[in-house]
């Protein structure tokens, strides 16, 4: 098997936000105990059958949390958002914080979450379908792209 991508932003994400799945996780896989520790444990060569289980669980724990603090702040946004429709004032979208390197304000941070949800959601059905094949190959673009997600959301909830 070839080298499998890093998790770290799933298990920070996880880490701050929600520590008992994480915990979860570490029981279901005891002997991969040092993959969900916080920071970065790169890719391995040759990777167990169970280090790979152990991070599409990550991964699947990692988005489902994703999609519920999607689901819980996108009204909270909204509703801020919308108590200001038709208040057209200087201070009316004045918090802004910078994000990833882009000063963003509510209305953007409301986007990106929209966004974030939608793309979680999807990598979450692409991937159950994937792994209903009995050979289901190459994990590796799934758990990219769920560190990605998960570094960006990370992000947004400690800005905002």
């Amino acid at each position: 098997m070839e080298k499998l991508p890093p998790v770290n932003e799933i298990v920070n994400f996880l880490a701050d936000f929600d520590p008992s799945q994480l915990e979860v996780i570490k029981r279901q896989y005891p002997e991969q105990a040092d993959l969900f520790l916080p920071g970065m444990k790169l890719g391995m060569e040759d990777a167990a059958r169970d280090e790979q289980a152990a991070r599409v669980t990550l991964l699947k724990f990692g988005l489902d949390v994703v999609t519920l603090a999607c689901a819980k702040r996108i009204p909270e946004l909204k509703k801020q958002l919308d108590s200001k429709k038709g208040f057209r004032s200087l201070f009316s979208s004045a918090k802004t914080t910078t994000v990833l390197g882009e000063k963003m304000d509510l209305r953007s941070v409301y986007e990106r979450l929209v966004s974030l949800q939608t793309e979680s959601e999807n990598v979450l059905i692409e991937l159950t379908i994937f792994l209903s094949f009995e050979n289901y190959g190459d994990v590796r673009p799934f758990i990219r792209q769920g560190n990605k997600i998960c570094a960006e959301m990370n992000k947004l909830m400690l800005a905002f």
